[in-house]
């Protein structure tokens, strides 16, 4: 068996449209609420760690050094008291309908109401879950972003002009500071400024939670011993083929 660092990014993305997630304190009670590590540890068993954004600390233009959320559960109540988020609102969490899905949303569900988030889980094949979400027809919806390398994607997830069809922000996010930051990430060529432009483009993302932050997943593979020469690909990609090589049986 062979374990090394994937690219494939788990993330809870929000509808702004909804008044109450447009409140940052319940997106951080959000965030806080949520015992990621615990989830790595029992249910992922260990083969993913803890993300603090889109990219992993392999890309180029990767920065660490930004706002994270470790579970906090009375910080979680506090934040939505002075939200006034109360029993009366109610969250819909949309997951894929797979069983790994419904599980992870039964857990996510289970940790946000011990801060009083009362979550319904909408779980749909993947035809009307993915139709669902570029209409934007959520609550909070848990999600990956799987092998992404180029911090161009912040433009397309992030920027207020990028909603669909246009582009992938589905949850109508819009901040003219990002804005701002995306669209100048964009327009050089140079890699040390876009690398400065993206590293405070992670700082907007963690600080204002368009979206919460969960895992990275590591890729594992398990082969036979005569098989020699393979690397997993960071994205879980078939290119890792190209240098594998069966060796005679000893």
């Amino acid at each position: 068996m062979v374990t090394s660092p994937g690219t494939t990014y788990w993330y809870l993305t929000f509808n702004f449209r909804d008044p109450d997630l447009r409140d940052i304190r319940v997106r951080r009670a959000i965030a806080y609420a949520i015992d990621r590590e615990e989830i790595i540890r029992s249910y992922l068993r260990g083969t993913a760690s803890l993300a603090s954004g889109i990219l992993t600390p392999e890309n180029w233009a990767y920065d660490g050094e930004v706002t994270t959320y470790r579970y906090d559960p009375q910080r979680a109540r506090q934040l939505l008291e002075e939200a006034g988020f109360n029993d009366r609102h109610k969250l819909t969490l949309t997951y894929k309908c797979t069983p790994e899905g419904m599980r992870m949303g039964e857990i996510m569900q289970a940790m946000l109401g011990r801060v009083g988030i009362e979550v319904r889980i909408r779980s749909n094949e993947w035809a009307t879950f993915y139709d669902d979400m570029r209409r934007g027809n959520f609550d909070i919806a848990a999600m990956p972003w799987i092998g992404i390398n180029e911090p161009h994607h912040y433009y397309m997830v992030f920027d207020s002009q990028m909603t669909p069809p246009r582009g992938l922000n589905r949850g109508s996010y819009s901040n003219p500071a990002m804005d701002r930051l995306v669209e100048a990430g964009d327009a050089t060529t140079d890699q040390a400024a876009r690398k400065s432009i993206y590293a405070q483009v992670q700082k907007l993302a963690a600080d204002d939670l368009p979206y919460v932050s969960l895992w990275w997943q590591d890729n594992i593979v398990v082969m036979d011993d005569a098989l020699a020469g393979f690397k997993p690909h960071p994205n879980g990609g078939l290119l890792a083929l190209a240098d594998l090589t069966l060796e005679p049986a000893k």
